[in-house]
């Protein structure tokens, strides 16, 4: 419509001209806003893991690979898995990716969380001194057990198979040990055994493997309820929907 044209409407029809233009205008916002997809984000926050951790070195190497798709990678270093799962699913954390380990997150605790991607597997280590030989969880009982941090996903883990064999914080100590203070309190006998999720590329169970005064079980032994042999956990990278 010309100027000329709505000079010839009256009051009333120029009042209903603008008032469908904004209905329009609105309409292309909500629109815009709803139906377009959106282009991908230019920074993310990254939830990883500890210092020494594999977490930590994959998020640095994907911090590499996505700046130079000029996407700003910031890494927010954790205890582990769990604390990663909590990051998801607090909106205040400003987190939107993250590591995590298989059997951490429950579809009922997942809530919003959805996996982008399946990395690889890992196996679960038990390692103790070799004048023993432990065949059962529930040997375990009474002894000083190095099982990670609380909100890590090895320490998830390892309290649900302690759990399932009866061993509780009244008779066994759960020590929250990393890694590298896993492995040196074992060898100086600070504790009996030691738990690990990972490769053998991880620097910890690689010292573990070549101390000839441990013995090394790629799966725990063998619970009260049910048979842990060849457990493994699953990596991933998963985010918030």
């Amino acid at each position: 419509m010309a100027l000329e044209d709505l000079k010839l409407l009256s009051r009333r029809g120029r009042i209903r001209f603008v008032v469908v233009l904004l209905a329009l205008g609105a309409l292309l916002i909500w629109i815009s806003v709803h139906l377009l997809e959106a282009g991908p984000p230019r920074h993310i926050v990254l939830a990883s893991g500890p210092e020494f951790s594999l977490y930590h070195r994959y998020a640095q190497r994907y911090k590499e690979l996505l700046a130079a798709e000029g996407v700003t990678v910031e890494e927010r270093m954790t205890h582990g898995a769990a604390e990663n799962l909590q990051l998801l699913l607090d909106r205040t954390s400003r987190v939107d990716v993250a590591f995590m380990q298989g059997g951490v997150a429950n579809p009922a605790a997942a809530g919003s969380v959805v996996m982008l991607a399946s990395l690889y597997y890992e196996p679960f280590w038990l390692f103790y001194h070799g004048s023993v030989e432990w065949r059962n969880m529930t040997q375990l009982k009474g002894k000083r057990l190095a099982a990670e941090v609380p909100g890590s996903g090895t320490r998830t883990l390892v309290e649900g198979l302690t759990k399932a064999s009866g061993l509780t914080e009244g008779n066994t100590a759960l020590l929250g040990l990393e890694d590298e203070q896993a492995f040196q309190a074992l060898k100086a006998g600070e504790v009996e055994a030691a738990f690990f999720v990972g490769g053998p590329s991880t620097p910890a169970i690689q010292k573990a493997l070549r101390d000839h005064s441990l013995v090394g079980r790629i799966s725990p032994p063998r619970t009260r309820h049910a048979d842990a042999q060849g457990c493994t956990s699953g990596r991933a990278m998963v985010a918030r929907s």
